[in-house]
């Protein structure tokens, strides 16, 4: 599908660049066309009018008498017009009623002028004039030509970048599928698991079948955690268009995010150390950013170790805000890092614990919503540390 989208974004570029290429090839020798006519018709003035002319110039000079048509300069003669046509034309030329015009069925171009003692006339080829035009329209067929085949290559490039964000978003759902798919399904083999053996065993008690009852429930609380933060992550996909932003203090809001996860720190054996500065005012969402500072707070008390400290941090600068919230857990790898904002991406270490891999995904959507980016950095020396930066 995507490859056919992109043929046909190359073919519907092609055919409007193409179309303005021919248009501006056929206005161009159309001028060229007017201006030769124009440019003859001025010379054939000047041949009657007995006026110098421009060297080269291709045309027929006679005087006709009634007895006699003497010819005063033939510089066609040899290439396309003999004494017998230029007889002919001018016999014919003589009949017409104007003094300027084109004898059509023949291809001339003609001026004639009267005198006492007969009459001047001066013609010139439709070929002789259209020579030039070919020239041009040639000349521009070329550079046109050109033009289309570095636009075929220019586009499919172009396409290649026009439709990236296309394809990354269709293997990204594709890929949301298959892994919501695949949380899914291992929760409801367990239902149906625990259902099989507790419908085979129906003399049992309530009581000796409790812990197939306590793992459907578990499985079921699990299923109704995954699908309520895919919920959530469905909303934050079209936060940007519903989002209003306030002028909101977002030093108190930060202050809160803590306040409420410390009870969660202390029962993982983790300690949240802040430092806030006081009355930072942000053009932001209050929900939304307590949201973003829960998720990124939340997901660094999960993975840090007993007896370490979680560490949070909100500045400002006169250009921008940072929210930073820095972990000393274990070191996310390179190629692992790259991918930790993806939906359903989880690491070892957090599968370990049980995560779905949604948080971050939701975080970044937040941030980017807020017109916030967000970044992760992890080494050794200083740990986790997801970065979010807002411009003031």
């Amino acid at each position: 599908m995507l490859n056919k989208l992109k043929n046909k974004f190359i073919l519907v570029n092609m055919i409007m660049v193409g179309g303005l290429i021919i248009l501006i090839i056929l206005g161009i020798s159309a001028l060229s066309l007017y201006q030769a006519i124009q440019d003859n018709t001025s010379l054939l003035s000047s041949a009657v009018n007995l006026e110098k002319t421009e060297p080269g110039a291709d045309y027929v000079l006679v005087h006709a008498t009634k007895s006699s048509i003497k010819v005063l300069e033939n510089s066609i003669l040899n290439e396309q017009v003999g004494e017998r046509e230029i007889a002919f034309y001018v016999t014919e030329i003589l009949n017409q009623d104007e003094n300027t015009g084109w004898l059509l069925r023949r291809g001339i171009l003609y001026e004639k002028r009267e005198t006492s003692d007969g009459a001047y006339v001066a013609f010139t080829t439709s070929s002789v004039i259209i020579s030039p035009v070919e020239d041009v329209f040639l000349n521009a067929s070329s550079v046109g030509a050109a033009a289309l085949f570095l636009l075929f290559l220019l586009s499919r490039k172009l396409a290649k970048t026009v439709i990236a964000p296309t394809e990354k978003a269709w293997d990204n759902q594709k890929r949301f599928i298959a892994d919501a798919s695949h949380d899914l399904k291992t929760p409801l083999t367990v239902i149906m698991a625990n259902n099989e053996i507790l419908m085979s065993h129906p003399e049992k008690s309530v009581d000796e079948q409790m812990k197939w009852l306590e793992s459907t429930r578990d499985e079921g609380e699990y299923m109704t955690s995954l699908i309520n933060k895919m919920l959530e992550l469905a909303k934050t996909d079209n936060l940007l268009e519903k989002i209003k932003l306030d002028d909101i203090n977002v030093s108190e809001i930060t202050e809160k995010a803590v306040l409420q996860l410390e009870p969660l720190a202390f029962e993982n054996g983790v300690e949240i150390v802040s430092s806030i500065e006081k009355d930072i005012v942000l053009s932001s969402s209050s929900d939304e950013f307590y949201k973003l500072t829960q998720i990124l707070i939340d997901n660094a008390v999960k993975y840090a170790p007993k007896n370490s400290c979680v560490f949070v941090m909100l500045s400002s600068t006169k250009k921008e805000v940072s929210l930073v919230v820095n972990n000393r857990g274990e070191v996310i790898p390179p190629e692992q890092l790259e991918h930790i904002f993806d939906r359903f991406y989880r690491s070892d270490g957090s599968r370990a614990k049980g995560g779905f891999g949604l948080g971050l995904s939701i975080a970044k959507n937040v941030a980017t919503a807020l017109g916030g980016e967000i970044f992760a950095q992890s080494d050794i020396q200083n740990g986790t540390t997801f970065t979010v930066k807002f411009k003031l």
